[in-house]
């Protein structure tokens, strides 16, 4: 047995997060240190993001089919790839996964593809929307993510599908982006904030349907560190009349120092 294998496996673990991309070496050199890399893709995926802080995460609810179902897009750092498909095997996602390499199928434009060069980048894309495949997606992303996008939401159950997906991940920033707010979509936004560790969320907008607007934003404040709402025009509602939220000319620096 080699000085390696003879290490204890929690030192193992500490060179994978080292060095993730050494994990299919990992595994073809012994048959211990294969169970030393699949323990730490089966039990350690929760400790640590796919790459912090290079990664993003967008999701779009248009061009899918179900009520509940939304695509997922995860770009990451290419060192990160054999880690995380390792994990998509060990909870049976491989199958869903469709992964490109440079540049992007999508035309949204992420922050890091800013940073890094385009071959420095993979992308995968997931349409999903049974609860436990979406859960199992969030164990392989890990603990912490940098960047999340939701846009062209517009069935509640997508939102539902949005919580099941970041159960307990912490998460630097989240936007979504919606035209209509309506009760039902808005109490599966608090449970979406509530499901994860939120630092800053921010939401674009046009039409609030929500029987106490103001009461609604100070409770979703309440929730997360910074809190951004972009209004977006509205027909028929005069740009004058300071529309915001679902409400015409409110006091929000009244309100929100009143917090």
């Amino acid at each position: 047995m080699s000085a390696i294998e003879c290490l204890p496996k929690e030192l193992i673990w500490s060179i994978i997060e080292y060095a993730p991309e050494t994990v299919h070496h990992l595994r073809l050199a012994s048959q211990t240190l294969c169970r030393r890399v699949n323990e730490y893709a089966n039990f350690r995926s929760s400790d640590r993001s796919i790459d912090q802080p290079d990664e993003e995460v967008l999701i779009r609810g248009d061009y899918t089919q179900g009520l509940g179902e939304i695509h997922i897009r995860i770009l990451i750092h290419v060192r990160m790839t054999g880690l995380f498909e390792l994990r998509l095997k060990h909870r049976n996602l491989a199958l869903y996964a469709s992964r490109t390499t440079g540049r992007s199928q999508w035309s949204y434009t992420s922050r890091i593809q800013y940073d890094c060069n385009a071959s420095q980048l993979s992308e995968y894309s997931f349409i999903l929307s049974e609860s436990a495949l979406l859960e199992a997606l969030g164990q392989c992303i890990g603990s912490r993510i940098s960047f999340v996008r939701a846009l062209y939401f517009r069935w509640p159950l997508q939102f539902k599908s949005l919580s099941y997906l970041f159960r307990g991940i912490t998460i630097t920033k989240y936007v979504v982006g919606i035209d209509s707010i309506s009760q039902e979509i808005g109490i599966h936004i608090l449970d979406l904030v509530k499901s994860c560790n939120i630092e800053r969320f921010g939401i674009s907008l046009c039409n609030v349907f929500i029987s106490d607007p103001v009461q609604y934003l100070l409770e979703l404040s309440s929730l997360v560190r910074s809190l951004y709402i972009m209004q977006e025009p509205v027909d028929r509602i005069v740009v004058a009349s300071k529309y915001f939220f679902g409400v015409k000319d409110a006091n929000w620096g009244k309100i929100a120092s009143a917090r």
